[in-house]
């Protein structure tokens, strides 16, 4: 069976990028029969795992940081918001301090006067200009918890991981040549199985795919097999737990 192509992997490829482009930062997950028909269509059969850069399990795009969403909730005059913020790589430790005197106005003011706050320890920010809300990105290819520090009087509320969870270990294509493109080759592309079963076929997929009937994501979708298929993979007959590679993944753009 032929490589499948998603509606949204189409449209991609007419409108905006390249193939590698559409896979720069992507996952395979493997399934059980029956085989959808459409790289569209929900996932069918047993989910067995998830392939990604040698088993990580982090999902964050190269280049971006963890996003973290503040709501700003009080803005009284002489309240104090303060935050800690500690990256993933190093562990450090960085504390801002912002006081509403003069008052600066309602939740939407102090948020703006908090966005100055993160940008001078290194993180980028941004306020959507109404309702308090701040969206706050760690420096690249970090993950980052924000939390208000002790002794604050001002109130937030906090949502980690808003978009990202953390540094990359996700999936890339290789350079094409001669209209066929695979793996990168610096890539193990492996993963711990979460179910037992005989893999079927396989989708590689954006990050962020929703994995519902759309026609939106870019989804490739082809057979598995040891020694055959679309996607070879050291062990078709997968057991939970165990971790399995993919041995070859290459895809040939056809000249008609």
């Amino acid at each position: 069976m032929a490589w499948k192509w998603s509606t949204g992997l189409r449209d991609y490829l007419m409108g905006k990028g390249s193939f590698r482009q559409a896979f720069e930062d992507c996952k395979m997950m493997i399934y059980t029969s029956p085989i959808p028909t459409t790289a569209d269509a929900v996932p069918l059969g047993t989910y067995l795992g998830t392939f990604t850069k040698s088993s990580g399990t982090t999902t964050l795009r190269r280049g971006w940081g963890e996003i973290v969403k503040v709501l700003v909730t009080s803005f009284a005059l002489g309240e104090t918001f303060g935050f800690t913020c500690t990256g993933s790589l190093d562990g450090a430790v960085t504390t801002a301090t912002f006081t509403n005197t003069p008052d600066v106005g309602a939740a939407a003011d102090v948020a703006v006067r908090l966005v100055r706050l993160f940008t001078d320890v290194g993180y980028r920010a941004c306020a959507t200009g109404q309702d308090g809300y701040i969206y706050v990105m760690a420096p690249n290819n970090q993950s980052t918890t924000i939390a208000l520090a002790g002794g604050m009087t001002g109130t937030v509320t906090i949502t980690d991981a808003q978009y990202a969870t953390d540094t990359n270990d996700l999936l890339r294509f290789g350079a094409p040549a001669s209209a066929v493109i695979a793996k990168d080759t610096g890539q193990t592309w492996s993963g711990a199985m979460s179910a037992s079963g005989t893999a079927a076929y396989g989708r590689i997929v954006d990050v962020n795919d929703l994995g519902t009937d759309n026609t939106t994501d870019k989804r490739l979708q082809g057979t598995i097999g040891v020694g055959t298929g679309d996607i070879q993979i050291t062990n078709a007959n997968v057991t939970a737990l165990a971790t399995e590679t993919v041995t070859t993944c290459t895809f040939t753009f056809p000249a008609e």
